[in-house]
């Protein structure tokens, strides 16, 4: 579960927004306990889980064959439930596909209390809840039987107290995140909780888990980075604006100086090594302030795709002197880019910071966005910053590092396209290197009180001393988690696979990774974002926005961020799109076409569940992320995880990058952003919907360059493997493949839409269509195939705010209602004749049609039954009378 504030789509607009509650919906839910077997819903295996999952190159295998998890979180509560409800929350999940569970959470009585957790808030973290233990011994069992395997989380939310002795226990940061892996207190408390979770013997079983081999991986920390820390800026104290205890700064501290010694030895050796390099820091930008009679021809603008507006020197309003520059919007469009003032025609050098200063007011509150580019071909992006400017001047500023050599081809520029009409003032406007120092004042190696610099202070030391801090911290780290494998390898017997951590920062941490098993990320679409108090139920809010519409495919392109390596299998064990995002449905086809693409062995929804045995048959949804009661989510299921487990949808043969230990020491000079989860890759991301990037090596001879990749598309992707089209212009995604196709997104907007011998000849609603053969035929040849067809799930009586953004508390009631969701398809299918059969919750069918070929081998459908699930069967009749198909009107 989320515990930061950050929003991975974009609010660039609201004219995807519309009355939010629809009508006419009905009631489709799936079970809680049903296990019942289904002529048309896919098979998977139940058998009892007899061979251990191994990491061998880039895949997991299991009995020697490459192995696939399609799996889900089970949180706090729901991690322990009664002895007589395990069997049959296990039941449902394997007949739904889910042949794994990340036990996550399990360490937080705060949030369920303690009978639901393994620790107490009334004693020693140290001492674990026997009772709840049980249960988790018996659902682990239970999920054995049916095949099911278990993703052990160790360090996730544990709340150190006062009972277990640890010095100002209170006040440790988000559940003690980045002092867990330095303070040897508490790695000695994490090896020891590690020994009491594994290394016990499962009265249920009979096996302890580190050896049973049902337990599929381990990861040691979550969501916990050193490095992100630092880019956020919260390693120092309190009283500083961090987010460490005063003890735990001055441990870094230590550590820091000792590093330091241990490396150069002396104050002149590290004075001679942190040398300044002479730079120019006069201002790039002619005429900053707009002083002079005519405006210099470096400023210029553009205008795009409809927007309008005005430019012109104000002298009414200033910061300083007599002028201003004012930009007047008259009509704004869907990008930020769609207006720009802009300052062209200075140079830079690459791998040098720079500081750019402004002041700048608005006639109205508005954001608006700065960027740094080329201004030629190929128009190289070297970073971007957006703003929230007031009423008031006020100065700005951001850091930019130029990624190449650049004479006289440099554009700065402001984009005011999508923040509405209205007026924008700049002045005073500044673009230079920084005067740099290589010691604060009274630093020395010998009185060991060399400072830790802050991340958005580098610019202001020589690179040698960013470098040697940046390599502190991705050390520090990484020395931890391969000591902690190691603990559990060695000591305990651990024989699953094991990762460091998640939420990856950037391409420094794949390198943290390197003497792991396997790596570990999370992505997630439309989190929700918090105005006021973090996780404020009353106050929060969502951008209710389609990913399929978003120009980077924000949640995909961050998962396959090129993070990879070539090496080792890759998981996402944290995904989803927040509810009661109205475009929910989309993630399910999503994941399938890009995480098979990119060779993805594991990945798991964040979340299925989180609470007591009583929420599994509440027909409503409850938060944000629990899936378990979105049955639309839910009833793409089973074709989805069938797809993705038996790699329906090819993977692609990938592109490989290299970077020697430099490249990763250095990459916080082209790594602009401030925050942890921005993630950093020294390349356009776009580019992984349409390759497969991944890493090769962190020891190259040869520094990274970007040059030999391919130019990201814009706008409409293809995979390299030919069967998956994005376009994010129309919303929709396809694939298309001899056994599974889907197409997703805005289905009403883009009828004879085409995915194979698939096409969607109609639609009347946003939404998400597969097509799938369980069997070893292609969907033309298949006897029977699976059709899901899913749109929104909603709870009787939610209510949405006034710009659809945000329901507060107001979730509603049981029962949930799917809204009802109408298409006419056309399938090339070798038969005369065909039976639609209108499918059950549970799969049984409750109504059949008998359809005939409108010409050889083709057949039109129309699907506006009441359900999510349908079957087509081959009759073959020889005598097949054609029916008239109403086709969908929208």
């Amino acid at each position: 579960m989320k515990k930061h504030l950050f929003v991975l789509c974009l609010l660039a607009s609201t004219a995807l927004l519309h009355a939010q509650n629809f009508t006419g919906g009905y009631n489709f839910m799936l079970p809680a306990n049903d296990a019942s077997a289904s002529a048309f819903l896919p098979k998977f295996p139940s058998q009892p889980i007899i061979s251990p999952v191994v990491a061998v190159g880039n895949h997991f295998l299991v009995a020697g064959k490459p192995y696939r998890f399609w799996g889900v979180n089970v949180t706090v509560a729901a991690a322990f439930p009664a002895l007589a409800i395990a069997p049959s929350v296990a039941a449902r999940a394997q007949k739904l596909g889910i042949n794994l569970v990340r036990f996550h959470h399990i360490d937080n009585p705060a949030w369920t209390g303690d009978d639901n957790s393994l620790m107490s808030l009334s004693r020693s973290t140290r001492i674990l809840n026997p009772a709840a233990l049980n249960r988790l011994d018996n659902f682990i069992a239970e999920l054995k039987k049916k095949g099911i395997y278990t993703n052990m989380n160790l360090n996730v939310s544990r709340t150190f107290n006062r009972f277990d002795n640890v010095p100002d226990a209170d006040s440790l940061r988000e559940f003690g995140k980045g002092v867990t892996v330095f303070d040897p207190q508490l790695i000695a408390f994490q090896k020891e909780y590690a020994k009491q979770i594994l290394v016990h013997t499962n009265p249920y079983t009979g096996l302890k888990l580190a050896q049973d081999p049902a337990l599929a991986m381990v990861e040691i920390i979550n969501e916990n980075s050193l490095y992100g820390m630092w880019k956020e800026s919260v390693l120092k104290p309190v009283s500083q604006g961090g987010g460490l205890i005063v003890r735990h700064s001055r441990m870094l501290d230590s550590l820091w100086n000792g590093f330091l010694a241990n490396r150069y030895g002396t104050q002149a050796a590290l004075a001679t090594a942190w040398q300044i390099t002479s730079g120019n820091t006069a201002n790039r930008i002619q005429d900053p302030g707009f002083e002079n009679t005519t405006l210099s021809p470096n400023w210029q603008n553009e205008i795009h795709a409809g927007a309008m507006a005005s430019f012109n020197r104000d002298a009414t309003t200033s910061a300083s002197g007599s002028n201003s520059f004012r930009v007047d919007v008259t009509t704004s469009s869907t990008d930020s880019w769609h207006v720009q003032f802009k300052h062209t025609n200075f140079s830079v050098k690459k791998d040098t910071s720079y500081i750019v200063k402004f002041w700048a007011k608005a006639n109205a509150p508005r954001y608006i966005d700065v960027a740094f580019t080329r201004n030629d071909a190929p128009y190289t992006y070297y970073g971007s910053k957006g703003f929230s400017l007031t009423t008031a001047w006020q100065e700005y500023s951001m850091v930019v590092t130029a990624p190449e050599d650049n004479v006289g081809q440099v554009r700065l520029s402001y984009q005011l396209g999508n923040g509405g009409v209205g007026s924008v003032w700049f002045d005073d406007i500044s673009f230079s290197q920084p005067t740099m120092k290589s010691f604060d004042v009274g630093e020395d190696l010998a009185s060991k009180n060399i400072r830790r610099t802050d991340y958005p202070a580098r610019v202001f030391f020589p690179q040698r001393r960013t470098t040697d801090i940046a390599e502190f911290y991705i050390s520090l780290q990484k020395n931890f988690m391969e000591n902690m494998r190691s603990y559990l390898r060695d000591s305990l017997g651990v024989t699953a696979p094991i990762t460091g951590t998640n939420a990856l920062v950037g391409i420094q941490e794949g390198f943290q990774h390197q003497n792991l098993d396997f790596i570990d990320d999370h992505s997630y679409w439309d989190h929700p974002s918090f105005p006021g108090v973090a996780w404020d139920a009353a106050n929060w809010k969502i951008g209710n926005q389609p990913m399929s519409k978003d120009v980077n495919f924000g949640a995909i392109a961050n998962a396959f961020s090129g993070i990879q390596m070539t090496n080792k299998p890759f998981t996402i064990s944290e995904y989803n799109h927040a509810a009661p995002n109205i475009y929910r449905v989309e993630m399910l086809p999503a994941m399938v076409s890009y995480g098979s693409f990119h060779g993805m062995d594991g990945l798991m929804f964040f979340e299925y569940n989180n609470d007591s045995d009583g929420s599994l048959n509440n027909d409503r949804i409850g938060n944000f992320f629990s899936i378990h009661r979105d049955n639309a989510v839910m009833s793409l299921f089973p074709s989805s995880a069938f797809a993705y487990r038996y790699g329906l949808v090819a993977e692609a043969v990938p592109t490989m990058v290299s970077y020697t230990q430099n490249d990763i020491y250095t990459s916080h000079l082209t790594d602009y952003a401030t925050s942890r989860w921005d993630k950093y890759v020294p390349y356009d991301r776009r580019l992984n919907l349409t390759h497969s990037i991944k890493t090769s090596t962190y020891s190259g001879t040869v520094p990274f360059s970007s040059v030999s990749l391919p130019r990201a598309e814009t706008d409409v992707y293809h995979t390299s493997t030919g069967q998956t089209v994005l376009n994010t212009k129309s919303g929709v995604l396809t694939t298309a493949t001899p056994k599974y196709a889907s197409i997703s997104g805005f289905l009403k907007d883009n009828p004879n839409t085409q995915a194979g011998n698939l096409t969607l000849l109609n639609a009347t609603q946003f939404g998400a269509l597969t097509w799938l053969s369980d069997s070893e035929k292609s969907l033309s040849d298949a006897d029977t195939t699976f059709i899901t067809l899913a749109s929104r799930t909603q709870n009787t009586g939610m209510t949405w705010n006034a710009d659809n953004t945000s329901i507060n508390t107001n979730w509603g009631n049981a029962p949930t209602a799917q809204q009802a969701i109408s298409a006419t398809l056309r399938v090339n299918i070798n038969a005369y004749s065909l039976r639609l059969h209108t499918l059950s919750a549970t799969g049984q069918s409750l109504k059949t049609t008998d359809i005939c070929a409108v010409e050889p081998g083709v057949f039109e459908i129309l699907l506006n039954e009441q359900t999510l699930w349908y079957a087509l069967e081959v009759t073959n009749r020889t005598k097949c009378v054609p029916v008239e198909l109403k086709r969908v009107k929208y």
